[in-house]
């Protein structure tokens, strides 16, 4: 029934975040890790991403073949295309093995890197700070990771250069992200985003040097 006009969805049932921030560790952490393998495979697999992070669109379900993800309201999603999932991957790489140049890597996907210039020397800790469970060995735990604070720690005043550098599909991605930490965060969920990594994308995401 849908068209290009007409959005048809249907409901699931679900856990809402709240509830599922009351479960057991384990439980938490696999909500967790299913959140971050959905946001890769989306980003950088299947090309859409849903850009309505907000917790009322999402719900929780365990079930026998693991913790499955009920994402509602298709309203908001962002188009991904080859070059620009390209483009993020190999951010997330060189971010991870501290190799390439930040400011060409952030170029790539689309920052104007003119707007980028002046706090370019300062591009490696913001990478490093956004990026940050990538290149952590095992299992990293969100309540230790903030990137919004941390990079206005970081840049200061300067940190507007970051913003104003993006596209208006890079602040759409950067609240996609945004809403995953915070879900992360109200799971206080403990998770291998390398292991992630792996899962939803069938690599090995290299190993930090």
């Amino acid at each position: 029934l849908s068209r290009a006009t007409i959005l048809v969805q249907d409901w699931e049932d679900g856990i809402s975040i709240e509830e599922a921030a009351t479960w057991q560790q384990s439980d938490r952490n696999a909500a967790g890790a299913a959140l971050i393998r959905r946001f890769l495979r989306q980003t950088l697999r299947e090309g859409l991403v849903h850009g309505d992070p907000h917790p009322g669109n999402f719900r929780f379900r365990r079930e026998a073949s693991g913790m499955t993800i009920v994402q509602y309201d298709h309203g908001c999603m962002i188009d991904i295309n080859a070059h620009l999932a390209s483009a993020l991957r190999l951010l997330v790489i060189g971010a991870c093995t501290h190799r390439g140049d930040p400011l060409a890597l952030l170029a790539a996907v689309g920052f104007d890197p003119v707007k980028l210039a002046p706090i370019a020397t300062r591009l490696p800790r913001v990478l490093e700070i956004l990026l940050h469970p990538f290149a952590v060995p095992g299992p990293c735990t969100s309540v230790n990771w903030h990137p919004a604070q941390q990079l206005a720690a970081e840049l200061g005043p300067d940190r507007w250069w970051f913003r104003a550098a993006g596209t208006p599909d890079q602040f759409l991605m950067t609240r996609a992200f945004g809403g995953l930490v915070r879900q992360l965060h109200r799971l206080s969920a403990t998770v291998d985003w390398a292991e992630c990594w792996a899962d939803a994308l069938d690599e090995q995401l290299p190993a930090a040097t």
